[in-house]
């Protein structure tokens, strides 16, 4: 066999490591840039309706949701503003030329002054169901959540779930599974408890499947935090008066308490604090965690219920901390984060091959000064990104010339570069 010449042999090697080097670069960057497409906003916009309170996007990022808790319409003539708080949600879908109309505006069947629908939306992966919270109506105990279905152009109310006798702030929280069929709902139970209210899609109507407690009692500040997967299949809770969150898996016979993860956000030498939101992948092998530590934690299930920390994020050095507001894809590999302090900025960050990158983040434009990244939607690829900046002026609607003023809130879309 004829030996390669050693100058040949190491340009080979050279070769061989720039192409490496550039399939994984070019991995990292394929969501590396994105450009803002679109302001959204409501069609009715009007002072303190916080619109872009809360967000969901479909699988493909072609349907967008938006909540708006303040919103104080009667659902009837959309400019009729004598139910403060009632709520409203609005949705938008982006054409085959990538512009983005509004095509609903929905309200419960009954609006109630203070009853904040559509203070937590989830939407299926599809993009036909759909489920509102309003944790504040009244009911059994406080607080409701409606599901609608879409049927051609057309969204259709369904059931609307009522908080159990005892419950509160039914609806504070919701997910539902990517198919649509499975829901959980955090709320606040007896002597302070912490729960998950978990249903299932069954037989043309929704069946209660559970009720799922974390270990801590929260104080009259705290409020459950939780994520369901994909699949449906686990679910994580959390309690802002808690540093633990305790994982669920779903069995033959119903739900069984699984890891508790402690701490999944600190560093060895930070003391402990409490939990802010927890996101899971569709899979549920991927769990983010923020806390008040200014950071993210991201842990992997690599066999069951053994989950390993696989990474803890933070914003670039001598920089703002991270927030508490985030966003994960679908396929677990793209992860987005607001800033703390009310900083118009969010931070991206994407994993390749178990280890997690920055990219380039947004910031909000004209330094409008809106709570930029109050809530954050990604598409299942994560290439399609909402961010919710719930504060923002309005702009002037024909045929009026005044500004709908501080607070009516706007969505900015991105897109992939």
């Amino acid at each position: 066999m004829k030996r390669i010449p050693l100058p040949a042999l190491f340009a080979i090697k050279l070769i061989v490591l720039a192409l490496v080097w550039s399939l994984g670069s070019g991995h990292r960057a394929d969501a590396s840039a994105q450009a803002e497409v679109a302001r959204l906003q409501a069609h009715n916009a009007d002072d303190n309706d916080l619109f872009g309170g809360a967000l969901a996007l479909s699988r493909d990022g072609r349907v967008l949701v938006v909540g708006a808790d303040l919103e104080a319409g009667r659902g009837e003539d959309s400019d009729d503003n004598s139910l403060p708080g009632a709520g409203a949600v609005y949705v938008f879908e982006r054409d085959s030329e990538n512009h983005w109309v509004e095509t609903a505006y929905l309200k419960a069947p009954v609006p109630t002054a203070g009853g904040a629908f559509g203070f937590a939306v989830a939407l299926a992966a599809d993009g036909q169901t759909l489920a509102v919270g309003a944790p504040f109506e009244p009911s059994d105990g406080i607080g409701s959540v409606h599901l609608f279905h879409r049927i051609g152009t057309q969204w259709s109310h369904g059931e609307r779930l009522r908080a159990p006798q005892g419950a509160q702030r039914f609806g504070i929280g919701l997910e539902l599974s990517a198919t649509g069929s499975e829901l959980a709902v955090a709320a606040t139970g007896p002597q302070r408890s912490l729960q998950a209210h978990v249903f299932g899609w069954r037989a043309g109507r929704w069946s209660a499947q559970g009720v799922l407690e974390h270990p801590a009692r929260g104080d009259a500040s705290a409020s459950p935090r939780l994520a369901l997967s994909g699949q449906g299949r686990r679910l994580a809770l959390a309690s802002t008066g808690d540093a633990r969150v305790q994982e669920f898996d779903a069995t033959a016979t119903g739900w069984s308490a699984g890891a508790v993860i402690d701490r999944p956000f600190a560093g060895r030498d930070e003391p402990a604090a409490s939990v802010q939101s927890v996101l899971l992948s569709n899979d549920g092998r991927t769990l983010a965690v923020s806390g008040t530590t200014g950071c993210i934690g991201v842990h992997v299930d690599e066999a069951a219920q053994a989950w390993r920390a696989q990474a803890r994020l933070q914003a670039a050095p001598g920089g703002v901390s991270l927030g508490h507001g985030m966003a994960l894809s679908g396929d677990g590999r793209a992860l987005v984060v607001n800033a703390a302090d009310n900083v118009p900025h969010v931070y991206r960050f994407q994993r390749h091959a178990g280890a997690w990158y920055p990219l380039p983040g947004v910031t909000e434009p004209d330094g409008r000064e809106g709570l930029f990244g109050s809530s954050l939607a990604l598409s299942a690829d994560g290439r399609w990104l909402a961010v919710g900046a719930r504060l923002e002026a309005g702009e002037a609607r024909w045929p009026w010339t005044r500004p709908a003023g501080p607070g009516a809130g706007s969505v900015h879309v991105y897109a992939p570069g």
